[in-house]
Parts: structure tokens; sequence; C-alpha cells
């Protein structure tokens, strides 16, 4: 398991690619947007959208604070190595 301090210090380009392994596949992607556009929901997730998250993130940027760590939101990525 790779600790939060250490998932801080990877690039973009390695989290990008970290996403691309532990993520979905294009055509489950594709299901989801295709059943949003049909569906006509505002917002349309590809992922478990805990509202807590969603919360702290929106109280984050109103108040101008730093972000929160939030390592439910990585979707196994700190399983990575």
């Amino acid at each position: 398991m790779v600790s939060v301090e250490a998932l801080a210090e990877k690039s973009f380009a390695e989290l990008l690619q970290m996403g691309v392994e532990t993520g979905m596949s294009s055509d489950e992607v594709g299901q989801i947007v295709v059943e949003g556009i049909r569906d006509n929901p505002f917002w349309v997730y590809t992922r478990a959208a805990p509202a807590d998250s969603i919360r702290t993130h929106s109280e984050s940027r109103v108040h101008s604070t730093n972000p929160v760590c939030a390592p439910e939101r990585s979707d196994g990525m700190l399983d990575a190595n």
C-alpha cells in the first residue's frame, strides 16, 4: 500500500497512469455516459460519489482552504505500488 505522503509526491502523469491501470474500462465509462445522456441528470459520476466527500471538497473551495486528502476517493490508487 502506498502512503498518502508518497502518493502526494507523485507527478500528475504518474497519478494519471495509476488511474488508467486501476480504473474501469472505456466500455464501462461509455455505458455510464450513455445512460447519463439518456437520463439527463445534472451530474454524471463514473464511480460512487459519497455526499460527505463532495461536501468537504465544496466547503474547502467556498472557504478558500487547502483540500482535505480523501483516501476513500482514490478508488484503490493507494493500493498501487
